[in-house]
């Protein structure tokens, strides 16, 4: 995997005047959670991605949240992620009563090291995992393929 030579800061955003009025337009209207902007951008995003239907969610948070809910994870589930990421990689998974377990990085892209995760599930029997957590951090990004694969292998 290529690693990236720049890497992009956590916690720093591109906000155009564009985003700001926009932002402004919304905060001066009648509607500030449910009004029809929130349609709007549902539909052009759906669009965007060819997808029937979006759902706006209010942050990363909740949408992993719903994520895990949706996967139906519970006590018995167990899922692998990285330590370095933000907490609620590993808390959707938590806040629905299941298991993390944190595989190592590769210290040259800072990414889900797929030779800790083999290492992992090799260690436990096939389908005590239900899931792999692989987070694209600091402008590189996983080989989901290479996870799916390792996945599919290990149930």
């Amino acid at each position: 995997m290529e690693t990236k030579k720049t890497i992009i800061p956590y916690g720093r955003q591109t906000i155009t005047d564009a985003d700001i009025e926009a932002v402004v337009s919304v905060l001066r209207s009648d509607y500030l959670t449910q009004g029809p902007h929130i349609s709007q951008f549902e539909n052009k995003f759906a669009q965007y991605v060819g997808a029937q239907y979006a759902v706006a969610i209010s942050n990363g948070t909740a949408a992993l949240h719903l994520c895990a809910m949706a996967l139906n994870v519970n006590e018995n589930t167990h899922v692998i992620t990285s330590p370095i990421t933000f907490a609620a990689s590993a808390n959707c998974v938590r806040y629905c009563g299941g298991h993390i377990h944190f595989a190592d990085i590769d210290p040259a892209t800072f990414l889900l090291d797929i030779k800790s995760v083999r290492s992992l599930l090799e260690k436990h029997p096939k389908g005590y995992f239900q899931g792999i957590i692989p987070i694209d951090f600091a402008g590189n990004t996983v080989d989901l393929e290479a996870f799916r694969k390792l996945a599919d292998e290990y149930g």
